[in-house]
């Protein structure tokens, strides 16, 4: 028995050391672990030092330019670049570390006698450097390179993985540049009359369509921040605006800030996304347009009380004669100014939970049977006046104006189990 429990656990050694090895072969080397004590750095340039460069590779040559406006790609695209790429470029270079210079070494044996990327770079203050990738070598996470065409050199890291990317990678595909989505005060999308909306932004950051109703504060204000991200997923400049129903657009989105307007035209749908032509001209497909560019219905408040919740320092409930008012005062909580030991949780749950259908359009409230009343301190006062029974619900408008919506029955259920005093 002992020898069989001997030979069992000796199976077991030997296949949690194979288990070690795998792991250790398998995984990726860290590119700290393979500089040396003697490396060096390759040289010292940063970005702000490089007008442009040329980075050739087996797709060709790409010539790019650098100004105050940033990165500009000249050949064999024209196009805005990606400053963070295309800087990173430079920074590949600089961060670049190499061992002792393998002298009189032949470059074709390291595979620098046709490099399989170059990149040049140009100073502003004159001159240029150039740097060859050639073969990676076959023992660690090391390349062989070159700077200036001199010795050859054994670089820390694979810089080729780098170089080597598509040029298209390296063109901005930002659809609006420099837009702070912040200044943005009123939102317009134009097509068919069923679906168009406008909606605008007030001083107190609450957002309002134009036929009066609420709308969603977090909705817009998502579709405000997603102007500044919005990316080109493909690019087709073989184009004509008028043939993919760009020129005119078969609808259009507009923002509208105090420095002046960006509207985006939507065209067709291709390859999987929907057409659009950015301020700067350039045409391409854009993903999630339901986002972009939502449906009315998406953009209604659906919150009877939109509040913060942590910020509601007040709520008074009326129904028919009977008040429930909850008020705090630091993390303490009145309710019809008597301790409240629940600490107001009924009053925000009701805030949080609450629920108003605003795509309703009932007439306009005939009686006044009850009232909301909360307030959150610079956040703003929001009253809404509770009318007759209709059908699903009741009828309701906000004091500030507007036009009338419905509250749902299960709302009301809800308020009417409030704790109400006498």
């Amino acid at each position: 028995m002992e020898d069989k429990q001997t030979q069992q656990m000796t199976i077991l050694a030997a296949v949690l050391v194979g288990l070690v090895l795998v792991i250790k072969l398998v995984e990726p080397p860290d590119p700290d672990e393979e500089t040396t004590p003697d490396d060096k750095d390759l040289v010292e340039i940063k970005a702000e030092e490089v007008i442009g460069l040329t980075l050739t590779t087996e797709e060709g040559s790409l010539i790019a330019e650098r100004g105050e406006a940033g990165w500009r790609l000249v050949s064999p695209i024209q196009a805005k670049g990606k400053s963070s790429d295309m800087d990173g470029l430079v920074e590949l270079v600089d961060a670049l570390r190499v061992g002792e210079p393998i002298t009189g070494a032949s470059p074709a044996t390291y595979g620098l006698d046709a490099p399989k990327a170059s990149l040049t770079l140009r100073r502003a203050g004159g001159g240029e450097l150039r740097l060859d990738v050639g073969a990676d070598s076959p023992v660690g996470f090391k390349s062989y390179v070159r700077l200036d065409s001199g010795d050859v050199l054994v670089a820390s890291g694979h810089p080729g993985e780098t170089l080597l990317k598509p040029f298209a990678m390296f063109r901005d595909d930002a659809v609006v540049q420099d837009v702070d989505p912040y200044q943005i005060t009123r939102v317009r999308l134009e097509q068919d009359a069923l679906v168009s909306w406008v909606a605008e932004r007030r001083d107190d950051g609450s957002w309002w369509l134009s036929d009066g109703r609420r709308a969603s504060a977090d909705r817009l204000t998502a579709l405000v921040e997603r102007l500044a991200t919005i990316r080109f997923e493909t690019f087709w400049e073989d184009l004509s605006p008028a043939e993919v129903g760009l020129s005119p657009p078969l609808a259009a989105l507009t923002f509208t800030a105090p420095t002046g307007e960006i509207t985006l035209p939507l065209g067709q749908e291709r390859a999987g996304g929907r057409l659009t032509q950015s301020p700067s001209g350039t045409i391409g497909t854009i993903g999630e347009l339901n986002y972009i560019a939502p449906p009315l219905a998406e953009l209604l408040e659906p919150r009877l009380v939109p509040l913060a919740p942590s910020l509601v320092d007040s709520l008074t409930v009326t129904w028919e004669g009977k008040t429930a008012r909850w008020t705090r005062s630091g993390e303490s909580w009145t309710l019809n100014d008597a301790p409240d030991s629940a600490q107001g949780v009924g009053a925000i749950s009701f805030i949080i939970d609450a629920q108003a259908d605003r795509a309703a359009l009932p007439a306009e409230p005939g009686v006044v049977s009850g009232r909301i009343e909360a307030s959150a301190g610079e956040g703003g006062r929001l009253v809404i006046i509770l009318g007759e029974a209709i059908e699903g619900g009741r009828v309701a408008r906000e004091e500030s104006g507007g036009p009338a919506f419905m509250v749902p029955q299960a709302t009301i259920d809800k308020l009417l189990a409030l704790p109400f005093g006498p």
